[in-house]
């Protein structure tokens, strides 16, 4: 019994990815009708926000999108753990915001079980094409993620962040 639960529930995150992915990209669909359909699967999603086609895995119910916030196309949401971003927020292109991972196991298989992480995108925030977010990250208000970065630690507000692992360049004007 548990094994076709698993499959249906598989199965229902397979379509409702094929439902994101396969509308339109247009006015119409990016700013009603995929919040409308994030709302409708769980999601918490404000008033104007624009959602491009992306991917979500896992629960919708775990993800919280503030107002005013743009979503643009590609972006990967593995929603394992809760995803809370703030108003105005920008996320480019490609994106990755990635809130599993696995703890170290026994040296015959180093990945061990599946733990997540909640991923924290406080207000203003602007994440660049392919950045990628990873388990247990608060990226301060009002910082800019360069393209590319690969976050894997908290960061302060009002920042400059870029690199691999990524490091606060500058501190940024209040």
């Amino acid at each position: 019994m548990y094994i076709i639960n698993k499959e249906l529930t598989y199965m229902g995150r397979w379509l409702r990815n094929l439902l994101f992915y396969c509308l339109p990209a247009d006015w119409f669909c990016d700013k009603c009708l995929r919040p409308f359909l994030l709302r409708l699967f769980g999601a918490k999603c404000g008033h104007a926000v624009v959602l491009k086609k992306g991917f979500f895995h896992g629960s919708l119910r775990n993800i919280k999108i503030g107002n005013r916030t743009w979503v643009n196309s590609l972006v990967f949401f593995d929603a394992t753990g809760k995803i809370v971003i703030g108003d105005k927020v920008s996320i480019g292109f490609q994106a990755s915001l990635i809130t599993s991972t696995h703890e170290i196991g026994p040296p015959d298989c180093r990945c061990g079980d599946v733990c997540s992480e909640d991923i924290v995108i406080e207000n203003g925030v602007w994440i660049g094409s392919c950045a990628t977010i990873g388990p247990g990250v608060t990226i301060g208000a009002g910082s800019i993620v360069s393209a590319g970065a690969v976050v894997m630690r908290s960061m302060p507000p009002n920042r400059l962040i870029a690199g691999s692992p990524a490091r606060v360049i500058r501190k940024l004007e209040e």
